[in-house]
């Protein structure tokens, strides 16, 4: 019977999954492997970790994440540097904005701002704005959002008056659509070009995420005429948002970093840890915060009997029984997710390293109370596809880089073409410029935030000549 018994449910297991993909170098012919993020991204914010900032839902301090990075022998000030190599600048590659027909009536597309004569200034927005398929009056409000640094909105509609702290706490009653819609007098449909702009930190958009959290996402709208507290001074005093993580990149007063990233995300920090409690599973010596990525693992010794710490894979904990009649010994209940079979444990201490909302659902026997508290908070998906193309001319015969959706009729929010980072000395991709923008090699193809990851290459990427813009396959374009 184990002592502790630790059970990371299928969300929390996924969160620590990493990607190899394993594709031919196109000038060498021997394979090399790029990694990805199959889970969790990053470690956001540790400086934040023991500390408490004053905001709605904020959590107890704690140095106990900050002691197994330690434990790992990750110094989060000695970090090895990262750096990406970028897509080689002579494909003349260009991002781009998708108008579907959905919204606009047919499809169509105009390259991101940046054109000769597009400054970041009034004409320059006007000439922005000229070029795309908006009506005069969102074209003018696009303009007045991006432009305007003399109008005190919130005097206007309220009068002259309110202090800072009054303005700060009006902006977090209302939502950043009710701030550009009631305040800056914008109709509808311009609420189109910002309606995603949150997505990709707060996985919601214009309509639920409060003014103020996205005015410390620095979108736009919020000039110094209206007396607000700076950026820095907001953040290192709270306030109520959708969470802490706005206020996170802005705080003052320490040394740590503000997040920190492996290549494949914190699934190196699971794999430094495993080689700490089971380090015959990494036959050529326990890594180190570097070169942890390319370290060989033996999966085979993960459950090795008489071992005093086992580790069982796909095994989906189902139900978990206290301690009680048992004299204080736990039931622990999975099922084997390859045979299906269903097996049991029981343990003196039982770990739930899980989501709240799956504990309140597994453990059996807690207060009404307890589950109802569980359950109180959610969870927003964040679902990011990856593919790895071995052939990506239609990108380079396109100069297309990335797509980018505009209104609320598609679900996915930007597909982009990315090499991926250097990471220390011992991994990354190292491209080499090409000479013909019809040449192929290995990158790779990211959607940023989606709700489906396969709804933006099957219907954009890959049935659409963008030569000609027209919604067709490049086999049937005449052009």
């Amino acid at each position: 019977m184990p002592r502790s018994f630790w059970s990371t449910h299928s969300p929390t297991s996924a969160g620590t999954r990493r990607i190899e993909f394993r594709t031919p170098n196109a000038v060498t012919g021997a394979e090399q492997m790029q990694l990805r993020t199959g889970g969790a991204v990053n470690l956001d914010s540790p400086y934040t970790w023991s500390e408490t900032s004053g905001a709605f839902l904020d959590v107890p301090p704690s140095d106990a994440a900050l002691d197994i990075l330690d434990y790992l022998g990750v110094d989060l000030t000695a970090f090895p540097s990262t750096s990406g190599p970028g897509t080689p600048t002579n494909l003349g590659l260009a991002g781009y904005l998708l108008f579907p027909h959905e919204e606009w009536g047919t499809d169509s597309v105009q390259r991101v701002r940046g054109l000769p004569g597009e400054a970041n200034n009034q004409a320059g927005w006007q000439a922005f704005v000229n070029r795309l398929p908006y009506s005069q009056a969102a074209k003018d409000a696009i303009v007045r959002i991006q432009t305007d640094t003399t109008t005190d909105w919130i005097a206007l509609k309220h009068g002259a008056g309110m202090t800072p702290e009054q303005r700060v706490h009006l902006l977090t009653t209302i939502s950043y659509r009710q701030w550009l819609m009631d305040y800056l007098g914008a109709p509808e449909e311009a609420i189109r070009e910002y309606q995603r702009g949150s997505h990709s930190l707060l996985g919601a958009g214009a309509q639920v995420t409060s003014a103020v959290d996205n005015r410390l996402l620095e979108r736009p709208g919020f000039s110094e005429a209206l007396g607000l507290p700076d950026p820095t001074a907001l953040a290192d005093n709270g306030f109520p948002g959708i969470g802490r993580t706005p206020q996170m990149s802005w705080r003052t007063g320490t040394d740590l970093p503000g997040s920190r990233a492996w290549p494949d995300g914190n699934a190196s920090v699971a794999r430094l840890l495993v080689s700490r409690l089971i380090p015959q599973t990494f036959p050529d010596g326990q890594p180190n915060v570097e070169n942890v990525v390319t370290a060989r693992c033996d999966y085979t010794r993960l459950d090795q009997g008489g071992s005093p710490v086992r580790l069982r894979l796909n095994s989906l904990v189902y139900r978990v029984v206290p301690g009680g009649s048992r004299g204080g010994v736990a039931k622990v209940e999975y099922q084997d997710t390859r045979t299906g079979g269903t097996h049991f444990v029981h343990a003196r201490h039982v770990i739930m390293a899980c989501w709240h909302r799956v504990t309140a659902q597994v453990v059996h026997g807690l207060p009404q109370q307890q589950v109802e508290d569980l359950s109180y908070a959610r969870k927003v998906p964040l679902i990011y596809a990856r593919a790895s193309l071995n052939n990506w001319r239609a990108f380079a015969d396109s100069g297309v880089s990335s797509i980018s959706p505009r209104g609320n009729s598609q679900i996915w929010d930007s597909i982009s073409l990315t090499m991926g980072q250097r990471f220390g000395s011992v991994y990354g991709p190292r491209p080499t410029a090409l000479t013909s923008r019809r040449s192929s090699t290995s990158t790779w193809w990211r959607p940023g935030t989606t709700r489906h990851p396969s709804s933006g290459p099957t219907r954009w990427a890959g049935r659409s000549c963008w030569s000609c813009r027209s919604r067709t396959s490049r086999a049937g374009c005449t052009t």
